[in-house]
């Protein structure tokens, strides 16, 4: 044991000696752990232009299209037909299509069910979700609103809106509250960076191994090599699992990162294959057998 206590040390202090590595290894998560998140730092897409096509043309039809605006996350671009609407989804002008028939308010007056279509663009999940969901509550607001108004009519009065809905849902996202893009898509990209990063850091020890030519010991056991060097890059890895799942957890305001045990207990195991890999791979595919480490 007391070998490989002493090997750690050495190790540690040859990484810390290559600048080309600690770039990497201390460099690389700094850098990665902001770079990663810019994207999704708006947790929600807004403003996404979708194409509206009234053929009612009637003070329903208008008055959904200006709910519709109204939303953060759609802004409505009229279109008169189908076929100009359609070329602007292809030249992604917009990322969907809303069409409201000829009958919508004739239909509505009349009691019967109507539709109104919707067409959105499922290339691109983060457009799709959002407009989907803004049109789909915007038409059920409507839709509760209309049903009140008949409520009223025959004479519900003040109690027509719980004539029309006894029972209230409420719902609670346990894992991402804020329904957006970066609690859902960052922490495994924390992940990606930890996996990347001891990959990389392992291969570039062991390249600096042999470009050196420097040899361990005659004596040395392959055990205590193999142990060492599992003990140094599972260092660096608790560092990153401290920097990346508690510091900036924080400092985004993730949710979900108070139980510290129980995510040391899921990412251990994954570090520690992620280290055999590296190890492996560095020594075996030198010569087609892993002798050196």
């Amino acid at each position: 044991m007391q070998e490989v206590i002493r090997l750690f040390y050495k190790e540690i202090r040859a990484l810390f000696m290559d600048k080309g590595i600690m770039v990497l290894m201390i460099g690389g998560p700094l850098f990665y752990s902001f770079f990663y998140p810019l994207p999704y730092s708006q947790a929600t897409v807004r403003d996404i232009p979708v194409a509206v096509i009234d053929m009612d043309d009637t003070s329903n039809s208008r008055t959904l299209i200006r709910m519709l605006d109204s939303t953060e996350e759609i802004v409505v671009k009229q279109h008169t037909d189908l076929v100009s609407a359609r070329k602007a989804l292809s030249a992604r002008q917009v990322y969907g299509i809303i069409y409201i028939d000829n009958d919508f308010q004739k239909n509505i007056l009349k009691g019967k069910p109507q539709q109104v279509k919707i067409y959105t663009d499922g290339s691109y999940l983060i457009y799709y979700k959002q407009v989907s969901s803004a049109a789909q509550r915007v038409i059920k607001t409507m839709s509760a609103s209309i049903e009140i108004k008949k409520l009223q009519a025959k004479g519900a009065g003040r109690y027509s809106p719980y004539m029309r809905s006894p029972v209230k849902l409420i719902t609670k996202n346990l894992h991402n509250p804020s329904g957006g893009y970066t609690e859902y898509v960052v922490p495994a990209v924390f992940l990606v960076i930890i996996h990347q990063i001891l990959l990389i850091g392992i291969g570039m020890r062991a390249g600096t191994l042999r470009e050196s030519k420097k040899k361990y010991k005659k004596n040395t056991k392959v055990w205590h090599i193999f142990a060492s060097k599992v003990l140094t890059f599972l260092f660096f890895g608790l560092i990153y699992f401290v920097y990346l799942f508690v510091i900036m957890y924080r400092v985004f305001g993730f949710t979900g990162g108070d139980n510290i045990l129980a995510m040391m207990l899921y990412l251990t195991p994954f570090m520690f294959a992620v280290i055999f890999l590296g190890i492996f791979l560095s020594g075996f595919l030198k010569r087609g057998k892993p002798p050196c480490f």
